[in-house]
């Protein structure tokens, strides 16, 4: 689900859980400014046989992808949270396109990856085909493995967008 914008910022939720609610819910707020998309908020939610474990994480520096980023280009910066902390590299892939709803899209390739410490611990990797004129991805895949206590959850999906947003 994306948000409507309100000035620079845009809100998104992943929700990847299946037929019984287990998996994860991926809340992210970005900041669209001048120099680049900006990660404001990430809130992970991780649901396992009826338990929920909330962790929400800021970045002070989270910068994504800077405007005009070359391939090849990388970001790194540091999360934190309420016993929650995590460092996230973005790295700028290659330029590219997507068919969304029968037209071609232009795209940037990005690799994310976010190592979590704290009270929950683990990675997650997401692979995007990032729609710049959407704000979204048009393509993406991820794969995760996050253990919060004795519990591990490992995630894999790939979904791409059928058609543009309104």
């Amino acid at each position: 689900t994306v948000d409507a914008p309100v000035g620079t910022q845009q809100h998104s939720v992943r929700r990847l859980l299946d037929g019984s609610g287990n998996g994860f819910v991926v809340d992210q707020t970005a900041d669209y400014l001048p120099d680049g998309i900006h990660l404001v908020k990430l809130v992970l939610t991780m649901t396992l046989q009826g338990t929920t474990t909330v962790r929400t994480l800021r970045a002070s520096e989270g910068m994504l992808l800077p405007t005009g980023a070359a391939p090849g280009t990388s970001q790194s910066f540091a999360l934190t949270g309420s016993g929650i902390g995590g460092q996230e590299t973005a790295s700028v892939t290659g330029p590219g396109s997507a068919t969304v709803g029968g037209a071609t899209v232009a795209t940037v390739g990005l690799k994310m990856v976010l190592t979590l410490s704290g009270g929950a611990t683990g990675t997650i990797e997401w692979d995007q085909a990032f729609a710049p004129a959407f704000r979204l991805p048009a393509a993406e895949s991820a794969s995760a493995s996050v253990a919060v206590g004795p519990v591990t959850v490992d995630l894999h999906y790939h979904c791409a967008l059928q058609r543009p947003p309104a």
